[in-house]
């Protein structure tokens, strides 16, 4: 991203709103007039438990028309060693600085567009600026520069239970570590304690089920995490393995992030939580077991730490053009947790650059919800960028699983995870009594949880780098578990679908991919599950002729079945004698019809007639079925009570109604649903989902 020199000087205080509002001082690379900056956005109203919605703002961004873009893009073109000085020249900037309107930096919408982030002269408001702009002939729109608070969380005070370093660090529930049967648990002697009544622990590795997930999935360097925060410490030892420090960035004040990289610790708090390094003997592990961490600064140095939009676009632009070069590997997740309340909003080039960033990149955004007062009031208005229907909104639970009282809820929030009590890495050494943590601390708020969905996003991506952002949303929020909170009871009010269950949305996740290669097999339909299952296994396939079916609703094909059924029983056997049928050719099926008339399992019509092409009936199946797993004592002997009681059994041909009996008695078919009942329908043609779910039941319930 370019900075603009200033064209003119202007003072740098700035006027407060019309509404009188508190100013904000400007940026100090930039120099110009800062914007005119509302009260602040985490006022309380105390009776309504709602935050402030009057507007803070930075300046105004114009994006430009075609004519006033080529115009910059041939002077810019012509710049050399960074030398901006002929752009003031232009006709686009002398009409902005008539109007009063100071150029102080440049920035890449999401369409491509130039747009320019402008002061007004002092005494004028942002908002009137923001009129002034629209009258102008090179300008083709215009919006606010929208301020952003960092979501701040509670640190908490250590609990008592930790009497000394040694005993605090060596704190442990092994017992429950071996139940899980975690094929590697990490040496670091934080992530053994599970018990949030001890200190320190990381009981979210547990509760959000991280730890049987690493046996699925982990990052291992292969998947990268950018966090927009404060900065990240970027020699923290059990960060620094993890850390991209080449690659670190300021986007607040357009330079490397060096340094320390972190000066409030937020940032590194965060962190810690995604990819505090794993198996390195110290302090923790973060969730994503390793991912790499692009530490993206986006917010001011000020007391009260402050982003803005075009601090925020910019951090976007900068990682889109790290993925589009190569420079980091498989980045599909931004964490951030900075927030503005209110519904007046209308950031328009920033909820642009997010959906870019999804669509386009498959680029999750996940963030912090919102941490109402800090104390015991949570608020129900909109708080964004969270709220964005591109985010990933993340409320805060407790230990225990209930809401953390001061978690933001609305129905714009997705999903709810650990966010209080949590110990990560932070920047400075804690000491409480005469208990030395290091360089950790233990925090609470959204900006605790926003983390473990990211860190979880980062294991999904791990296992599937091909994953749309919208298969991940939906193979977490299809897998999150429900928030019991009797005394504090939002299922009604709040959008969450609950509880992150990490190990369970990797599966579904797989299953998601695994249905995807079938435009004809969706979540909801009653074959959906045992289709996967047997596609994962190889057993059976879709179509190959260019369509990418399975045909779960075509006739399932004599041939077929014979297929099907070798390919999990066969073993490749190629051994069986040429079935005497003058219809099975050299066909892809030949071998599996060989193989199954060999075996008895399925018979031809006739000695010189199999069927080729032919479907199967749902009670020749069950004939199949009971060749190959029933003995024939058992056929000859089965209970036919539930047959009988099925309305259509008299339908059932004398030959097949053992068989068919024998199945209804395994579970392997339960009849279909017609008018209310459950009929057998015998006659009826067999479809290849039946044939899926039969197959599927039948592993399932160890019968074959």
């Amino acid at each position: 991203m370019k900075q603009f020199t200033h064209i003119r000087l202007l003072a740098t205080a700035a006027l407060a709103l019309s509404i009188g509002l508190v100013p904000l001082s400007a940026r100090a690379d930039n120099g110009g007039a800062g914007a005119a900056a509302a009260a602040s956005s985490t006022a309380v109203s105390a009776a309504a438990g709602q935050a402030s919605t009057s507007p803070e703002t930075d300046g105004v961004i114009v994006t430009l028309t075609n004519k006033a873009e080529r115009e910059l893009q041939s002077l810019d073109d012509g710049r050399a060693n960074g030398d901006i000085s002929m752009l003031g020249s232009s006709s686009t900037f002398q009409e902005l600085d008539q109007a009063g309107l100071d150029v102080t930096q440049q920035i890449t919408t999401a369409d491509g567009d130039i747009a320019l982030e402008v002061q007004p002269e002092q005494g004028v408001s942002d908002q009137e600026a923001l009129e002034d702009a629209l009258e102008l002939d090179s300008v083709e729109s215009a919006q606010l520069n929208y301020v952003y608070n960092l979501i701040e969380p509670v640190i908490d005070e250590p609990l008592a239970s930790a009497a000394s370093t040694d005993a605090a660090r060596a704190a442990t529930s092994a017992g429950e570590v071996s139940t899980l049967a975690v094929d590697q648990m990490p040496n670091d002697p934080w992530a053994k304690n599970s018990n949030p009544d001890e200190d320190p622990n990381q009981y979210y590795l547990y509760s959000s089920h991280f730890v049987e997930a690493w046996n699925m999935a982990k990052a291992d360097a292969d998947v990268t995490v950018a966090v927009l925060d404060s900065g990240v410490m970027l020699n923290h030892d059990d960060l620094k393995a993890n850390v991209l420090t080449s690659l670190a960035w300021d986007s607040y004040y357009n330079k490397a992030l060096t340094g320390d990289g972190d000066n409030v610790g937020h940032g590194t708090h965060v962190a810690g939580i995604i990819a505090a390094t794993a198996n390195n003997s110290i302090g923790i592990a973060g969730g994503s077991y390793n991912a790499k961490i692009l530490p993206v600064k986006v917010f001011s140095d000020d007391a009260s730490p402050k982003s803005n939009t075009t601090a925020i676009i910019s951090a976007y632009q900068y990682i889109m053009t790290l993925v589009s070069s190569g420079a980091v590997d498989n980045l599909h997740v931004i964490n951030m947790s900075l927030g503005y309340y209110g519904s007046d909003i209308n950031d328009r080039l920033l909820e642009e650059t997010i959906r870019t960033a999804r669509n386009d990149y498959r680029i999750a955004t996940v963030c912090a919800a919102g941490n109402g007062n800090k104390v015991d009031t949570a608020y129900t208005e909109n708080i964004y960028p969270a709220d964005f229907e591109e985010c990933i909104a993340v409320t805060a639970l407790t230990p225990t699983g209930s809401n953390v009282a001061f978690s933001d809820y609305n129905k714009a929030k997705d999903i709810s995870a650990p966010g209080a009590s949590i110990w990560s890495t932070y920047l400075r050494d804690i000491t409480i009594g005469n208990v030395k943590y290091g360089k950790y601390n233990r925090m609470t708020g959204t900006s605790m949880a926003s983390p473990m969905v990211s860190a979880a996003a980062a294991l999904m991506f791990a296992q599937n780098p091909d994953a749309t952002v919208d298969q991940v949303c939906q193979a977490l929020y299809a897998t999150a578990e429900p928030v019991v909170d009797a005394e504090n009871d939002r299922s009604e009010l709040s959008g969450s679908h609950g509880a992150l269950n990490v190990a369970a949305a990797l599966v579904e996740l797989q299953n998601i991919i695994d249905a995807a290669q079938f435009p004809d097999v969706k979540p909801g339909d009653w074959f959906y599950d045992a289709v996967l299952d047997i596609t994962r296994r190889g057993i059976m396939h879709g179509y190959d002729d260019g369509t990418g079916t399975f045909g779960p609703n075509n006739d399932l094909l004599r041939e077929q079945a014979a297929a099907v059924f070798y390919n999990y029983l066969g073993k490749s056997d190629t051994s069986a004698p040429r079935a005497p049928h003058k219809d099975v050719l050299d066909d892809w099926y030949t071998v599996g019809v060989n193989w199954a008339y060999d075996k008895g399992y399925i018979n031809g019509f006739s000695d010189e007639v199999f069927g080729v092409g032919q479907p199967l009936t749902r009670e020749q199946l069950c004939c199949i079925f009971a060749n190959i797993l029933a003995s024939e004592d058992e056929v000859e002997n089965v209970d036919m009570t539930k047959f009988e009681a099925m309305p259509d059994a008299d339908k059932t041909s004398s030959w097949a109604r053992k068989s068919v009996a024998w199945c209804i008695n395994k579970e392997l078919i339960n009849g279909v649903d017609v008018d209310g009942g459950r009929q057998i329908q015998p006659d009826v043609n067999c479809s290849r989902g039946m044939m899926a779910a039969l197959l599927s039941s039948a592993i399932k319930f160890g019968l074959i």
